[in-house]
């Protein structure tokens, strides 16, 4: 799983993402939420 930090440099990369992996980390957040939750 991605840590904070990974998860942070990811939101921060650069523009060069596709429409697709944009859609894909969008469809992941409540993911990303509840793992955040459960971690802290």
């Amino acid at each position: 799983m991605l840590g904070p930090q990974q998860l942070r440099n990811h939101r921060e990369s650069p523009g060069i993402e596709t429409a697709r992996s944009a859609v894909e980390r969008f469809g992941r957040a409540d993911q990303f939420a509840q793992v955040a939750g459960e971690a802290e």
